[in-house]
């Protein structure tokens, strides 16, 4: 009998591994070609924006949005919201815990970004990145954060939304780390309301943990860490969008208030 039902579950753990393989490839070559539909859009728009830059903000935003819930949704992730979105031009601050925070954010709020400079030389990643204007920035050099600054003035005065991951990179997934302030310099000095948002997730019961499978550990590539998530059958996730936007004279002070908003509302990944 037990011989048998250890044949049994071995049986099912395999037919198991070639549905978990099997949903992997559909939605890869989904995300593919709405990846490929996503760089033709923006390119065909191109000129149109160049010609007419009032129009970049707008049109760059709606092909963002559009591109990153189709992927998010592709890939199964499945998304619940509390709260509102702010309205462009802003700046919003959040947890980071694994690149789904980039796509649920994007396709919410259509912002620019402000990231890692590695991230230019990724495959594929890379070019789309500086075709939907990221502001990279060089962590490892505290003078680049004078250049990026200004970079986030000029997209703000150019009407764009900026989202920023205050915690420096990804964060330790059981808190909130301590929010670095240098990048909330441009609000503080203007008086500029800043908007935060948290992320929390969640998978189904009988799945991996959300710490297993959706936080981003050091160390663990790209690829690998999408195909992880791409075999899933379902991730939960959940957006919360603050009240009401902060508002400081002092960065660090502006750091402490938003930090205290987003850590009590996070749901530490188990």
């Amino acid at each position: 009998m037990t011989e048998y039902q250890d044949s049994s579950q071995e049986a099912r753990t395999k037919v198991a591994g070639i549905v978990a393989q099997g949903r992997m490839v559909i939605r890869l070559s989904v995300i593919t070609v709405l990846t490929f539909g996503g760089l033709m859009a923006r390119l065909v728009t191109l000129p149109v924006t160049l010609a007419i830059p009032r129009w970049e903000a707008p049109v760059r935003a709606w092909i963002m949005q559009l591109c990153a819930m189709a992927l998010v949704w592709v890939a199964g992730v499945r998304i619940r919201h509390a709260g509102e979105p702010p309205q462009r031009p802003f700046y919003l601050v959040s947890n980071h815990v694994t690149f789904l925070d980039i796509l649920i954010l994007a396709g919410y709020t259509g912002a620019v970004f402000v990231a890692k400079s590695e991230v230019q030389g990724w495959p594929v990643v890379g070019f789309l990145s500086r075709l939907f204007n990221v502001i990279f920035i060089r962590r490892e050099d505290i003078r680049d954060t004078r250049r990026v600054n200004e970079a986030i003035r000029a997209a703000l005065a150019d009407g764009h939304g900026v989202a920023i991951f205050a915690e420096g990179g990804i964060g330790p997934g059981d808190h909130i780390e301590r929010f670095k302030p240098s990048l909330l310099e441009p609000a503080a000095q203007a008086g500029y309301p800043v908007y935060w948002a948290v992320l929390n997730y969640d998978t189904p019961e009988g799945c991996p943990s959300p710490s297993e499978v959706v936080y981003w550990r050091k160390g663990v590539p790209f690829a690998r860490m999408m195909l992880g998530i791409l075999r899933m059958p379902r991730v939960h996730a959940e957006l919360i969008f603050g009240d009401q936007p902060s508002r400081a004279n002092n960065r660090k002070q502006l750091a402490e208030e938003l930090h205290r908003e987003v850590s009590g509302r996070f749901k530490p990944l188990v």
